[in-house]
């Protein structure tokens, strides 16, 4: 070994054959690294070793192995930190327990239970801010949809919606008005046409303002009285020829709020 190549790859060379080809040396490529091996074996002399498995029916000898190195009696024993859970992601008893079951079952020790449930955690809220997002444009589309819809009857229609809400629902109502339930464009339309519907045929909603006409509605008036020759509106001498213009005109501003025709 005095050949100053005996720290490299021909170290093995002044060893007795039946050592120099042993399999434990296999991956030992220096000097250095042989005694590096050495060192870290003398570590581990005195301490208890881990039982290796036969393979995966060896059930006994995994319990033993998943106990040593750190895993509860019982899946009980796994104490999970909710603190970073927000409100929005409901986790009950039974998914406790499950999870827990889960985890002891695959040898899990609180550290890495811990650390599994909090990447969940993460997903989930990762999740819920998609969802959140997709929901806020949703129903700033749908709004848009409904004011151009609805017109200058756009306002007076959240109102008539939301009156319905109060005037009928009572505490379910106050909760309804708090949620984004009570914002959802097609609920507001759906209530919206309940509302009109009640305050044209009864006293149910006495106190609110007959509401405005949608567009569509205002257009519909409009092509009643064109196709009526005998409205006043197409009498000139008629004494109610310019109130019936007027209400054209009011009509005709409905359906095109910006002048154009």
């Amino acid at each position: 070994m005095g050949n100053g190549d005996d720290g490299g790859k021909g170290w093995k060379d002044a060893l007795p054959e039946d050592i120099r080809s042993h399999p434990s040396l296999g991956s030992l490529d220096s000097v250095e690294s042989l005694a590096k091996s050495y060192v870290n074996a003398q570590k581990l002399i005195g301490k208890e070793k881990l039982p290796v498995p036969t393979g995966p029916e060896d059930k006994e000898t995994w319990n033993t192995v998943f106990t040593r190195l750190g895993r509860p009696e019982t899946a009980e024993g796994y104490q999970i930190d909710r603190a970073t859970v927000p409100s929005e992601i409901p986790i009950d008893d039974d998914f406790l327990t499950n999870f827990r079951t889960m985890v002891h079952g695959l040898g899990l020790n609180p550290t890495q239970t811990q650390g599994i449930f909090n990447w969940w955690v993460e997903l989930e809220k990762g999740v819920l801010g998609e969802l959140s997002e997709m929901d806020q444009t949703e129903r700033q589309q749908a709004e848009a949809a409904l004011r151009q819809e609805w017109g200058k009857a756009y306002d007076q229609n959240i109102v008539l919606a939301r009156t319905l809400i109060t005037k009928f629902g009572g505490k379910v109502a106050s909760d309804l008005l708090s949620s984004p339930f009570a914002n959802d464009p097609k609920v507001i339309k759906f209530l919206a046409a309940i509302g009109r519907a009640m305050s044209e045929d009864s006293d149910l909603l006495e106190g609110i303002v007959t509401p405005t006409l949608t567009p569509a509605e205002a257009q519909a008036e409009i092509s009643k009285i064109q196709n009526d020759p005998n409205h006043a509106y197409h009498k000139g001498g008629h004494p109610e020829h310019q109130a019936a213009v007027d209400y054209m005109e009011s009509l005709f501003k409905l359906v095109y709020p910006e002048g154009k025709k």
